[in-house]
This record gives structure tokens, C-alpha cells and sequence, in this order.
């Protein structure tokens, strides 16, 4: 997990940067940064972390944008949200063009990529394609835009609730003509 992040717990909402910086993650919260050792243990949501020399241990329960972590034992339900689209959901209350994060709707091996960053895409349009049970499922944009990230490669198994791709509204003057 790499990238900038919008967290929500209650009223609460901070900016979460996470980087790689070698073996470890660089994580910074509201301009603290802080070093990040973790490592995976046990089943893929438990990981061992260790931050500022004091070990936890964290589980967690990710359904969409909903993330609830079990940190030593304590619950925190966060949502968890990319960046860009939650600068898109802030748009949706005005009528601005929405953004979206397109995310497995259940766990799957990704097979196909059908768009790439940049490219401007129609709602309804097929982007992905999961494979789970030798059943294939079609991922489709729910509304137009220009694909900003695409957050795994050809060939990764996800968990439902994984975010896929991310989509911009597309800006009317910088739409490509054709």
C-alpha cells in the first residue's frame, strides 16, 4: 500500500502519506512522519508493525471503502479513501463531475486490463476483467472519466473490496477531440 490516502474515524479526517523506503514505510499523518516496519504475518490481514520502536499487532477487515482495524486488540472502524477520490465524493453534493474508484467486487485473480492510465473512458465501459472460480467478471465504469491510477497489474489476486483503478472527472477543456 503506497500513495496518499483521505482517513475518516467519526468527525475525525486526517491526510495519510505512505511510502516505501526500503524494507520499511515511511507513513506520515497530518505532516508527522513516523517510520513503519510491517510485516506480514499469520493470514494475509494480520501484520506485525513496529513504529517508533513499540511492536503491535494489527488485523484487518477491509469491505470497500470501510476498514475496520484491530490494532492489539482494540477496534478503530475507519473509512479510506484514495485521495483523488475523495476530493471526487466532496464534488458529488454540487453536481460536479464525479470521480470513482473502481473495486473488486469480490476476491479474483485480475486477467485483463482493458484501459490504462490516461486513457478517457465512457461510463459503462469494461476496464477489468477478475477471474474467481473460472468464472470471469467484467469490472465497468460507473460514470466517464480519465483512468488516474491503476492500482495492480495483470496476473495479481485481490480481495474483495480492493481498489482496482481510480477515474477523474474529465476536465471539459482538456478532453481529447476526436
Amino acid at each position: 500500500m503506497r500513495g496518499t490516502y483521505v482517513v475518516q474515524a467519526g468527525e475525525r479526517r486526517v491526510t495519510v502519506d505512505i511510502h516505501e523506503v526500503g524494507d520499511l514505510y515511511e507513513v506520515t499523518i497530518d505532516g508527522v512522519t513516523r517510520q513503519v516496519d510491517s510485516q506480514r504475518i499469520g493470514g494475509l490481514s494480520v501484520r506485525s508493525l513496529i513504529i517508533e520502536g513499540r511492536s503491535y499487532e494489527a488485523n484487518t477487515v477491509q469491505e470497500g471503502d470501510r476498514c475496520d482495524v484491530y490494532l492489539n486488540g482494540d477496534l478503530f472502524s475507519l473509512d479510506v479513501y484514495d485521495e483523488l477520490w475523495a476530493r471526487a465524493r466532496e464534488g458529488k453534493a454540487d453536481g460536479a463531475p464525479r470521480g470513482e474508484t473502481i473495486l473488486a467486487p469480490i476476491p479474483g485473480a485480475v486477467v485483463k486490463l482493458l484501459v490504462e492510465r490516461g486513457q478517457v473512458v465512457e461510463a459503462g465501459q469494461s476496464v477489468a476483467v477478475l477471474e474467481a472460480m473460472k468464472m470471469q467478471n467484467e469490472l465497468t465504469a460507473t460514470w466517464g472519466g480519465v483512468v488516474a491510477d491503476v492500482k495492480v497489474a495483470l496476473g495479481d489476486t485481490v480481495a474483495a473490496g480492493t481498489a482496482i483503478m481510480v477515474l477523474t472527472p474529465v476536465d471539459a477543456g482538456a478532453a481529447p477531440e476526436g
